[in-house]
């Protein structure tokens, strides 16, 4: 197949049309279809990567590049928008053509027709135009299906390949392992959240990563091979004792309970999906297991604390950085981000010089001269909020200032408008890694002795000096952490976290961070 990258840029035609050529219809003449995507550019672009789909399909059942005759039929409805592809039931042309006179016959190849070719192109909907020959047909197909497997348990009796106390599945299920890890990652490509028409976000590219780390330690087989509780049992279980990526190297636990969770989400997609008919075996979606621990775990482990930079340290740093490098260093502290908080971080999640308006509520005094950030994670759909330092907040109005000057809603991003934190990158955090890394490097020149923590390291910082003052509830909601708990709205995440507590252990953790703000000021 094809590994070339696709420009998929559209251009309006004089008559407001945008038009793509994709594939090609032979090998040798190299000519392109032509197809008219409508005039909504956003619905033009839908359409263009549904049609690149289909032609990946073309490639992969071909092993050519070029467009099929059903394919090419399926890419023209694309083009107009017509998302459910059609195959024609004639009747006269199965009995001219497959030779087939009875009703009957006809109507299973029917359905056979239809199953082959949404196998031959996984990325659209085949359906069919006639309901009754369809429903009539599935039927036969069963009960053509159940014969042929009560034989074949008869003849793996006699034979010995089974033995009589085992009884062969109950229905017949087409189909290998790795052709659903196939067909998944195409279910995730086409329905989960993306940034623009084609791009994936970041969470949901990650998951295609763990299907590919799936396929490498499970082995293809029939999908009837999974049609028991103890089959799967196994497959979940052999997560749950952390494999090997390499020699001697068993996966991390949370690495291992990551590839898990994507694994047992692929099978109830597999239960669930038209694509193939595998069925969940009974019992099986119950399946509870722990992520095994290892003595080797715990041998470098330290317990009291993480590793991050003290505030002298801190200090030494901020001595180097400018003013962009200030706003990574000072919110990287103060509220505890990451690359991706701060990253996602806009112009109004910041509340400059005003009095906390649930301050009575929190049980915490607020002036006019507070500024707190204030926001809820994305993904997690945690709200959190904190209080600022002084210098915090006067870095922040630069950046304020700067990002409507440029005309973004994003404090982190470049000269020209362009985010730091691209979530269409492969390793989004990339850009603010690299930016920390100079300045860390400058501060070595004359403080060789000076370590290098990655920009993560932040983000333990506040968290980290919380708990060793015993503040294991604040450090959690410092972090905004999954595990704290969701509110519908305001008033509600207010109720049930002591957010004013907070607000008051940053205030008093000031004067221990005095050398990074004394840096900062100088």
């Amino acid at each position: 197949m094809s590994t070339r990258t696709r420009n998929t840029k559209l251009k309006k035609n004089s008559r407001g049309w945008f038009p793509k050529e994709v594939g090609f219809l032979d090998r040798a003449k190299r000519k392109q279809p032509k197809f008219n995507l409508g005039k909504d550019e956003k619905e033009a672009a839908k359409r263009l990567a549904r049609i690149q789909e289909l032609f990946d399909d073309c490639q992969r059942y071909t092993g050519l590049p070029i467009w099929t005759t059903f394919g090419l039929y399926a890419a023209k409805l694309l083009a107009r928008g017509v998302y459910q592809i059609p195959l024609p039931f004639d009747r006269d042309e199965q009995e001219i053509v497959h030779d087939q006179e009875s009703l009957e016959d006809i109507c299973a190849n029917y359905v056979q027709m239809i199953r082959a070719e949404q196998a031959c192109y996984p990325s659209i909907q085949i359906v069919p135009t006639d309901d009754d020959a369809y429903a009539y047909g599935v039927r036969l197909n069963a009960s053509y299906e159940q014969a042929v497997l009560e034989r074949k348990e008869r003849e793996f009796k006699e034979e010995g390949v089974i033995s009589s106390g085992k009884k062969y599945p109950d229905k017949y299920v087409s189909g290998s392992l790795h052709d659903a890890f196939d067909r998944y990652v195409s279910h995730i490509k086409k329905s989960e959240n993306k940034l623009d028409a084609e791009t994936l976000k970041p969470a949901q590219r990650k998951r295609i990563e763990y299907v590919d780390v799936l396929k490498l330690h499970h082995r293809d087989c029939s999908l009837m091979e999974l049609s028991s509780y103890d089959a799967i049992a196994e497959m979940i279980g052999y997560w749950a004792n952390r494999p090997e990526y390499k020699k001697g190297k068993r996966y991390k636990p949370t690495t291992a309970r990551h590839r898990r969770k994507e694994l047992e989400r692929f099978l109830r997609w597999l239960d669930l999906t038209s694509e193939f008919d595998w069925e969940m075996p009974r019992g099986a979606n119950q399946i509870k297991v722990r992520t095994v621990e290892l003595e080797e775990d715990h041998e470098s482990a330290d317990l009291l604390t993480k590793i991050v930079y003290t505030p002298e340290q801190l200090g030494i740093i901020a001595g180097q950085a400018n003013e962009f490098e200030r706003m990574l260093l000072l919110v990287g502290v103060n509220c505890a981000f990451g690359a991706a908080e701060i990253g996602r971080l806009i112009t109004n999640e910041v509340l400059l010089h005003q009095c906390h308006k649930y301050a009575e509520r929190l049980q915490f005094k607020s002036t006019g001269s507070d500024s707190f950030v204030r926001l809820m994670r994305p993904k997690s759909k945690m709200f959190g909020e904190w209080i600022l330092w002084k210098e915090t907040a006067e870095i922040l109005d630069w950046a304020i200032s700067r990002a409507n000057q440029i005309g973004t809603p994003f404090l982190l991003v470049t000269k020209s408008g362009d985010r730091i934190y691209n979530e269409k990158l492969k390793n989004p955090q990339a850009a603010t890694a690299n930016c920390w890394r100079k300045l860390v490097k400058r501060s070595q020149k004359t403080h060789p002795e000076l370590p290098f923590l990655p920009y993560g390291s932040l983000r333990d910082t506040l968290p980290d000096t919380l708990r060793h003052r015993g503040e294991d509830t604040l450090a959690s909601i410092c972090l905004a952490h999954k595990t704290a708990f969701k509110a519908d709205n305001l008033l509600e995440a207010y109720g049930n976290k002591p957010f004013g507590r907070l607000h008051d252990a940053i205030r008093d953790l000031r004067g221990q961070f005095k050398p990074m703000l004394d840096a900062v000021r100088k």
